[in-house]
């Protein structure tokens, strides 16, 4: 799958309509979304798993009404009895090479002064052609760890197999000398890494994330086909010479990226290939965010 539109009216911190275009080029499959934290980065990626899968992420269902928390604060104060408003996000996606569009929408009301919220709508032709897992996002918190959780998982062997064979290929090409005298082998249905190193569990942090990204490329077409890889904050705990190697990494083998950036998080070379935006705090609406197109 890959994302080429998104348009998100009245989604969070998307207030009012807002539309984002993402790179599908080959040469240029890098989409970056850079923004302060609380500019709606996560909720941008929230209002794409709500829009093709009418759920979202842990900041956003934790109530009865979840439905309720995808429209901002400012909207729901505002709004006069018997007026409505409306969330709605609405994707243009690439699967098998034929163009689809999503479509997710709820209506709200206020009725004596509390707001009620209508059935959402959806594209429902599209359930049968969407990948289980469209998105793979991963946290800085969480890259590092990936190979140890998935490990935990019952998987099948011979897809198993496939992904191991691929990562000793890619070890085998990489710029990395950290493994070149070590193979992975699948070990009672699990992923371990033997020859002159240490095994994968006593690895060093920024070692175990340079693994998990060849982890991720090596298993896209084996366990994650059609997935994006969305990742907040990527390369932050990476030595600063191994960012670009893992960059070009990601560029080789996955089909689309997306990073989720603060401005804070700087790296000592430029993401140069692909779409960035910019999002903002919008001093004129509390918990609202603005987006400039950088190039």
């Amino acid at each position: 799958m890959l994302i080429k539109k998104v348009k998100i009216e009245n989604f969070g911190p998307f207030v009012g309509k807002h539309e984002l275009e993402f790179s599908i080029n080959e040469e240029k499959k890098l989409n970056l979304i850079l923004g302060p934290n609380g500019s709606g980065k996560t909720q941008l990626f929230n209002a794409m798993l709500w829009c093709l899968y009418g759920e979202a992420g842990t900041h956003f269902y934790q109530s009865p009404n979840a439905e309720l928390l995808s429209l901002n604060d400012s909207i729901v104060n505002n709004l006069s009895n018997d007026q409505t408003a409306t969330t709605k996000v609405e994707m243009n996606i690439i699967i098998e090479n034929k163009l689809h569009m999503a479509k997710r929408e709820i209506q709200f009301k206020k009725i004596d002064g509390k707001i009620t919220i209508d059935s959402p709508t959806s594209n429902k032709d599209l359930a049968s052609i969407l990948p289980s897992q469209s998105f793979i996002f991963i946290k800085n918190k969480n890259i590092g760890s990936v190979i140890e959780k998935f490990n935990q998982k019952n998987t099948d062997s011979k897809k198993l197999d496939r992904v191991i064979q691929k990562m000793n290929i890619i070890n085998q090409k990489s710029s990395f000398n950290y493994f070149k005298n070590s193979e992975f082998r699948n070990v009672d249905d699990k992923i371990q890494l033997v020859g002159d190193v240490e095994p994968l569990e006593s690895q060093a942090h920024g070692r175990k994330i340079t693994l998990d990204y060849m982890f991720l490329c090596a298993a896209q077409d084996a366990l994650l086909p059609n997935s994006v890889l969305i990742v907040d904050s990527p390369f932050v705990y990476v030595q600063s010479e191994f960012v670009l190697p893992l960059y070009n990494l990601l560029l080789e083998y996955l089909p689309q990226i997306i990073f989720l950036k603060t401005h804070f998080h700087n790296q000592n070379f430029e993401f140069k290939q692909g779409r960035t935006y910019e999002l903002f705090l919008n001093p004129e609406i509390p918990s609202a965010t603005i987006k400039r197109f950088k190039f």
